[in-house]
């Protein structure tokens, strides 16, 4: 552990290590708490965060990454292309007009 936070500025320093941030927004573009959002192909456990209560998430990726996917228990998982951040993912409700 100690040799990753030794390491972690090295790799930011030589674009290794890329914050990601941004939001998860349902369908109207109100803000999705306690939605997980993780690097796509990974495992979830470990590879990403949940959102605050305004839909905020931010994470250091360890590996490179190309897709970010989200997840909630209403939701379907949206899947998107990371390009700039901050990034803004949009949900689908599973059953449309559930609350």
């Amino acid at each position: 552990m100690a040799y990753l936070a030794a390491s972690l500025p090295q790799a930011v320093f030589h674009g290794l290590v890329v914050l990601l941030q941004g939001y998860v927004l349902d369908k109207d573009g109100k803000p999705l708490p306690n939605t997980w959002v993780y690097v796509d192909g990974q495992s979830m456990m470990g590879t990403g965060t949940a959102t605050d209560s305004t839909g905020h998430f931010a994470f250091w990726p360890l590996r490179r990454a190309t897709m970010l996917a989200a997840t909630n228990h209403v939701y379907w998982v949206s899947k998107i292309p990371i390009t700039d951040t901050p990034i803004t993912i949009r949900m689908t409700p599973k059953i449309e007009g559930r609350k």
